[in-house]
């Protein structure tokens, strides 16, 4: 049994590896790039909210397609997205500063694409373990921690001495090795038999029987988890001003292309002793728990960063990465499988990822024009503001899973 947890837990830590990698390439470097093609920051900051708009409209409306029994597998789906990344990211780095809207637009495209990946590489995992499949998720989602580090401290020192042009070709090789580890994944979707047994053993009375099919009948259905959901996403709206214009930040602490992959570097590893060790936490305190314990950190991260005045301070600021990004990120996944129905598993997974977006939204476009009318301080005295309001949500909007699954409600 546990040979077989070991083999799905390694190949499932293969595409976070993967996929936090291109994440990491895609979003953490983003701003380097840009600003290397001519962009300012205001720019920049519409670009990617774009992107996140475009996001949240598209991650339900994939979701809900995967939640049906006739769609698409996820992992059909996921290489369809991880495709595009590979055709795209190529044309970037031939039109690297010299049409300048299009390689805007073009990099728009790769930030949507990796968002909506986010909900189903989380989906992925969630349905191998809802099919009874052995699957460490915590373990997984570390191993993607790492690439991301990894990712991050070496892609920061190459594009320190070279030119930014090679980031669109680090995409490239990086979406070829998810779209492999996607394809040996021996994951398979349910049949619509299958599935539609499966709902019918999920509820317990008429209205669990119910389908989600619309936003408004999934919100009149899981009333707290929306509540949830506003502080998450004044949280992500905070990370976003923070890590968003991580380059900013970095140069206004007197650092630069290099440091700010020591930073993001510093921040991955942090988050990789809780990732690991999830499971274990979740036997001594409730899940919901954990969530409003990394909202308080979210909201310690921006004070400390507001306040440091030199890049050592800086970057231990990063180690508090591990009690709010890194707990947040692997607790609000099992949170959601726990708290939502298994009929409407994957549109959960998307729902609490287009929060995400939706934060990155507000923090791209308030944070860059704020930079550059205001600077980099006032910045991050808005993300402290942020976190402030949405730590206060999680810590009294809601209630407990232990009481609440039962009914498919959450926090």
């Amino acid at each position: 049994m546990h040979g077989n947890e070991d083999k799905m837990t390694t190949r499932f830590s293969v595409i976070e590896f993967f996929f936090w990698m291109l994440l990491g390439d895609v979003i953490g470097f983003a701003s380097i790039f840009l600003l290397e093609c001519g962009f300012n920051n205001a720019q920049i900051g519409m670009i990617v909210a774009l992107a996140c708009g475009i996001s949240v409209v598209l991650q339900p409306i994939v979701a809900s397609y995967a939640d049906m029994p006739q769609s698409l597998s996820l992992k059909t789906i996921i290489l369809i997205l991880t495709g595009l990344q590979i055709v795209i990211s190529p044309f970037l780095f031939v039109l690297y500063q010299k049409t300048f809207w299009i390689a805007g637009i073009l990099y728009c495209i790769l930030i949507v694409g990796i968002h909506t990946l986010n909900p189903l590489v989380n989906a992925l995992g969630t349905e191998c373990i809802n099919q009874g499949k052995r699957l460490n998720f915590g373990v997984a989602r570390g191993i993607g921690s790492g690439g991301y580090a990894i990712l991050s401290y070496i892609l920061g020192i190459v594009l320190a001495r070279s030119e930014a042009r090679i980031q669109p070709l680090t995409i490239c090789l990086i979406s070829i090795g998810l779209a492999v580890s996607v394809m040996c994944f021996p994951f398979e979707k349910r049949k619509g038999v299958e599935a539609a047994e499966e709902r019918r053993n999920a509820g317990g009375d008429g209205n669990e029987l119910q389908i989600c099919n619309t936003p408004w009948e999934f919100f009149s259905c899981y009333k707290k988890f929306g509540i949830a959901l506003i502080g998450c996403m004044l949280l992500y709206t905070s990370h976003m001003m923070v890590s968003g214009f991580g380059f900013q930040v970095v140069v206004s602490k007197g650092g630069g292309s290099e440091e700010t992959g020591i930073v993001m570097a510093i921040a991955a590893l942090a988050e990789l002793p809780v990732l690991f060790v999830f499971t274990y936490m979740l036997k001594i305190v409730r899940c919901d728990i954990w969530v409003r314990i990394s909202g308080i950190a979210f909201m310690v991260k921006a004070l400390l960063t507001f306040c440091a005045t030199s890049m050592t301070f800086y970057y231990f600021v990063q180690i508090l990465q591990l009690l709010g990004w890194g707990l947040f990120a692997v607790a609000s996944v099992y949170y959601v499988n726990e708290v939502i129905g298994k009929r409407d598993a994957i549109k959960g997974q998307a729902y609490m990822t287009a929060t995400y977006s939706l934060g990155c939204i507000i923090g791209a476009a308030i944070g860059g024009k704020l930079i550059d009318s205001k600077g980099v301080d006032t910045m991050l005295l808005w993300a402290v503001a942020a976190s402030l309001a949405g730590m206060v949500i999680l810590l009294f909007a809601g209630g407990n899973t232990r009481k609440e699954s039962g009914s498919s409600e959450g926090i």
